[in-house]
C-alpha cells in the first residue's frame, strides 16, 4: 500500500502529461497486422490495425491498438459506418483521441509503475451514490491477460450512470 501511495503523485503527473499529449500523439501512427477478437467484425480477424509510432508507444494501451474505439463498438460511434470510418480521417483520429482519453497512459502505468505479478494489491468494487449513478472504483494493480507485469491503476473515483 505504502509503494501505491508513493507512485501516485508521480502516475497522476504522467496521467495528466498523457491526457495533454493525447492529441498530438495521435498524429502520429503506423500500421501493424494484429490478430484478436473484434467485437465489430464478429470475431477473430488478422488485419492491419493503427498503433502510435514507438516514441509515443507508452501512451497507448498494452492490449489494444490506439484504433480500438472503433473495432471495439464502443457506443460513441455506434451511428456510423466502416465506409464513414475508411473515408474520414477526421473520424479516425478523433476516435483515437477518445480512445487514449479514456485510457491514458496505460503504458506507462504498466511500465513504469507496474510490479510482478506476484506483487501488489487490488481493490475493485461499485459503490452506488445519488441521482441514478454509482461509483465504479479500481485501484492497485490489475492483472491483463498475457502480461509479465500487473498495471497501476488509480481510479478512485468513475462515476458511470446506472443502465
Amino acid at each position: 500500500m505504502i509503494r501505491w501511495i508513493i507512485y501516485l503523485p508521480f502516475a497522476l503527473i504522467v496521467q495528466w502529461l498523457c491526457w495533454l499529449t493525447n492529441p498530438i500523439a495521435c498524429l502520429f501512427t503506423v500500421k501493424t497486422v494484429k490478430t484478436e477478437y473484434l467485437k465489430r467484425l464478429g470475431g477473430v480477424v488478422t488485419l492491419e490495425r493503427d498503433n502510435l509510432i514507438p516514441f509515443f508507444y507508452l501512451w497507448q494501451t498494452h492490449d489494444h491498438p490506439v484504433d480500438h474505439a472503433w473495432y471495439g463498438m464502443y457506443d460513441i460511434l455506434q451511428c456510423k459506418t466502416q465506409e464513414d470510418y475508411d473515408a474520414s480521417w477526421l473520424l479516425r483520429y478523433w476516435a483515437r483521441v477518445w480512445w487514449l482519453s479514456r485510457n491514458t497512459a496505460y503504458g506507462w502505468h504498466l511500465k513504469l509503475f507496474g510490479v510482478a505479478q506476484n506483487e501488489g494489491f487490488q481493490i475493485k468494487g461499485k459503490t452506488r451514490v445519488l441521482f441514478g449513478y454509482y461509483n465504479d472504483y479500481n485501484f492497485g494493480w490489475k492483472s491483463h491477460d498475457g502480461e509479465e507485469r500487473k498495471m497501476y491503476c488509480n481510479r478512485i473515483i468513475g462515476l458511470r450512470k446506472v443502465k
